[in-house]
């Protein structure tokens, strides 16, 4: 996989997703600089954090040091946690019922948010869709 120069703040942000549905679900995309803003409580540095109190996704983006690659992977991971949640999925679980309820969550995500265009952008039209 090719890594992408990072990007000044603004630039990258308008790359991103402002918003992401699952399962009809809207979690409004928050873009911090400090490790520390991603914490609701404010305890800790993380690169993401889903609240699923207010559906915000907060996700650490850096002043310039995070390439675009690693921020989406921070928001699919970010969004595999909601998927989880939402299909209230026991954490413990890992047989084949388990991935068949998350293969269905990520096709969910990568469809109804064309992601599809984020990550491989352009070459994937999701305007056919």
């Amino acid at each position: 996989m090719t890594k992408h120069k990072p990007y000044g703040n603004k630039e990258l942000v308008n790359k991103l997703p402002k918003t992401i549905v699952l399962f009809s679900k809207r979690y409004r995309m928050q873009y911090c600089e400090n490790p520390v803003d991603v914490d609701s409580q404010k305890r800790q540095s993380l690169w993401g954090e889903v609240d699923h109190w207010d559906n915000t996704m907060r996700i650490f983006i850096g002043n310039g040091v995070r390439d675009f690659t690693e921020v989406m992977h921070t928001i699919v991971h970010e969004c595999v946690h909601a998927i989880e949640a939402q299909l209230k999925l026991d954490e413990n679980c890992c047989n084949e019922h388990f991935i068949d309820l998350l293969s269905l969550g990520i096709v969910d995500l990568l469809k109804n948010n064309k992601i599809f265009s984020y990550l491989y952008i352009g070459r994937y039209d999701d305007t056919k869709n």
